[in-house]
């Protein structure tokens, strides 16, 4: 039996911590996100490999529409989406899901994994429109058949949270965002990992609304809780530090207009502890605070300052470690 794989923003709901590192893109050079985009594509060639080894397997030895195939080209889309191959991955979910909804039924589970994994291409696309309207109905399909506090169905609305958010809709991403967080506090635990991704995702809406205060009570409890769950040196806990770094400096910039000492301060009291930090281990967040803090040094009128620390962020990400290939997980979530 071929186990199912989810894929991000599908798999897991999506963190939109990058969003808040964005905010600042404007003073960063693009080699950056070139080399984040290299290093992806590297971590998702092993898994691809694999499953374009299976899927002919699997077509060959048990049929085009056997339940285990259809499994397997499932698998491969996620991985294809997982490199960056985004447009191939939607070809091929289009595929699986008109298939699986003929075979197995428009309400079959893995007739959902499919649909919401295609409605996360196409996320990944930007198609958002086209994202919203899956993902609405993966979540009325799941609340019907799974029930509102299924931990996929939590899967589900905080998907379609994020899409509305990604659209403009942020007074509607809010409502579902704290139903999502509350739900999963009450279920798995106000530290369980997945109930920090939708305190993070929150924070997020509540800063794209204005609600600042919100927002920074929300990203220091994640720190915190991510720190103390995953450890300090844990990629969602690094990230979760860059993203209270650039509201503060955000926030810094707009309540102290021209105070580089006091923006950046605040800035460095989040990210700090990796200023210090090996680059070839911290070369992501160390790129992200130097691109902070060159954004705000320009913001300040202090040109070159701020090149002196985009020579930093250029040299911190060229010296990352490469990743290590993502592993296929089991599952059947999203």
């Amino acid at each position: 039996m071929v186990a199912e794989v989810g894929s991000a923003p599908g798999g897991t709901e999506v963190d939109s911590h990058q969003w808040l590192l964005r905010s600042n893109q404007d003073t960063r050079s693009a080699a950056c996100h070139s080399a984040r985009t290299f290093e992806r594509a590297r971590s998702g060639l092993q898994p691809v490999l694999h499953w374009q080894h299976l899927t002919a397997d699997t077509e060959r030895l048990l049929g085009d529409d056997h339940p285990d195939t259809l499994t397997s080209r499932n698998n491969l889309a996620t991985s294809y989406q997982q490199a960056g191959r985004t447009p191939e991955a939607i070809v091929l979910l289009e595929r699986v899901t008109a298939d699986r909804e003929r075979i197995l039924g428009p309400d079959h589970p893995d007739t959902l994994v499919s649909r919401g994994n295609l409605a996360s291409s196409y996320w990944q696309a930007g198609r958002i429109a086209k994202a919203i309207v899956l993902q609405e109905r993966v979540l009325t399909d799941r609340e019907s058949i799974l029930g509102h506090n299924h931990p996929d169905t939590l899967v589900s609305r905080g998907n379609l949270a994020s899409s509305y958010w990604q659209a403009g809709r942020t007074a509607e991403a809010i409502v579902l965002q704290e139903r999502v967080l509350t739900d999963r506090e009450s279920i798995l635990g106000h530290n369980h990992p997945d109930t920090l991704t939708s305190r993070a995702n929150l924070a997020v809406s509540y800063w794209q609304a204005g609600r600042t205060d919100g927002a920074l009570d929300l990203l220091r409890s994640v720190v915190e809780g991510r720190a103390r769950v995953l450890g300090s040196v844990h990629p969602d806990t690094v990230m979760s530090r860059a993203g209270l770094a650039a509201v503060l400096t955000l926030r810094g910039r707009a309540v102290m207009p021209g105070d580089t000492v006091g923006a950046w301060r605040d800035a460095a009291g989040a990210v700090g502890p990796y200023l210090s930090g090996d680059p070839a281990t911290y070369g992501p967040v160390l790129a992200e605070a130097y691109g902070l803090a060159a954004a705000v040094l320009d913001a300040d009128g202090q040109p070159e300052a701020a090149a002196d620390f985009r020579s930093r962020a250029l040299q911190a990400a060229g010296t990352a470690l490469p990743p290590q290939p993502d592993h296929d997980t089991g599952g059947r979530s999203l």
